[in-house]
This record gives C-alpha cells, structure tokens and sequence, in this order.
C-alpha cells in the first residue's frame, strides 16, 4: 500500500475549524504544530514581519489523500480566501511502532 504525508500551513486563525473539520471528515490522526514563517502574507505590525499560522501533517493512503486535501482547500478558501500551503509527498516508508511492525 503507499502511503502520502500532506502537509498543510494556513492562518493559525483557523486551527480548531480545520481539526474539527478534518475529523469529522474520518482523518484518525494528524500532527499539529503553531509556527511562524513568512511568505506572501506579512505582519507588516512585527519587527521580522513573521505570521503566525498552523502546521498539520498527516499520514494517509494515497487514495485518501486528495479527500483530504479538499478538505482542507475548501476550508481555507471559504473561511479566509486563501493564504496556505498543501503540500502531498510521498512516503518511501511507514512504521508504526506501537507494536513495532511496519504497515507500509
């Protein structure tokens, strides 16, 4: 089976609608992390300009992977018009250690 990691960056305004909606979508888990970075939007009110946003990555099969990233599109652009970053990559390989066997 092949898997994808999607990674997902988008105004952190959004992080608990994005959660909620990715789980109600079945997503079983994901890692999500509170960033800073700097791209086409600035916060031109700080000295470095960072924007603060959310990072969420999830592992996923890579039939699921675009319903996921749809998910996620239309969250962004209904809620804020746009400002993210998806990126899907393939996984070389899979482990998932809670019982030390690899599942991909």
């Amino acid at each position: 089976m092949n898997y994808r990691k999607i990674t997902a960056i988008f105004p952190s305004i959004l992080l608990e609608e994005m959660e909620r909606a990715l789980e109600r979508k079945g997503v079983p888990g994901m890692t999500v992390t509170r960033v800073r970075g700097l791209g086409d939007y600035r916060n031109f009110y700080t000295e470095d300009n960072l924007v603060d946003c959310a990072r969420i990555e999830i592992f996923t099969t890579v039939e699921e992977a675009p319903r996921i990233t749809a998910v996620i599109r239309e969250m962004v652009e209904e809620k804020v018009g746009g400002g993210a970053l998806v990126a899907v990559l393939p996984v070389e390989e899979l482990l998932h250690l809670h019982g030390g066997e690899a599942v991909g």
